[in-house]
């Protein structure tokens, strides 16, 4: 598999040692990022980042990939998947996908539009094995029947805490914390219930 990227950050740089683990054939065609926080990481990782692309339009126009992985800011996930799916490419986005209710109906319009196999978001802790015990528990009736999660996560402050420090403390590019640190959380709760949050 051939990928180009859009937001070649930190956690980009880690879904990209895991794709290389995963695919003998994988390699990075190209990237988009005026500064790549994820480059000394595939460095160490032994991984070629491909050409460094100065526009989106420029990586589209080149090509020559399967798959577009989208990492930039949260704030502008809509906008790069948007270009990805027009210019006929599935598109990977890093999660949240979106940040706010207006993009959310953007985005769901174009689920519609080009249909949701072509849009791959990075929900990861849906395959870790733990969970895959937990949904296990569930289909072979150990759990009982759930009428109520108590969610709590301890982690250490550091974990959480850069979200209050970086760019994701202000709305204009990022959704609130409970989007951006437990979307990962709802994620695993609706899929183990098998029911929507409503509120």
């Amino acid at each position: 598999m051939k990928v180009g990227i859009i937001g070649l950050g930190f956690r980009l740089s880690h879904v990209v040692k895991e794709f290389n683990k995963a695919d003998a054939e994988f390699s990075v065609v190209g990237y988009v990022d005026p500064a790549p926080a994820g480059l000394p990481n595939l460095h160490t990782f032994g991984i070629d980042a491909g050409k460094a692309f100065d526009s989106v339009d420029a990586l589209l126009q080149h090509g020559g990939f399967d798959l577009l992985l989208v990492g930039s800011p949260n704030f502008m996930h809509l906008e790069h998947i948007r270009q990805g799916l027009a210019a006929g490419y599935t598109v990977f986005t890093e999660k949240p996908v979106v940040i706010n209710e207006e993009q959310t109906m953007a985005m769901a319009q174009l689920v519609q539009q080009y249909g949701h196999e072509r849009i791959l978001v990075g929900l990861v802790l849906r395959y870790s094995p733990l969970y895959h015990d937990l949904l296990n528990a569930r289909d072979e009736n150990r759990l009982g029947e759930i009428t109520s999660i108590e969610a709590t996560e301890h982690i250490k402050p550091y974990h959480g805490a850069f979200f209050q420090r970086d760019w994701r403390r202000l709305e204009k590019y990022a959704g609130p914390y409970i989007l951006e640190k437990c979307c990962h959380d709802i994620d695993l709760y609706q899929g183990l219930v098998g029911e929507r949050p409503v509120r």
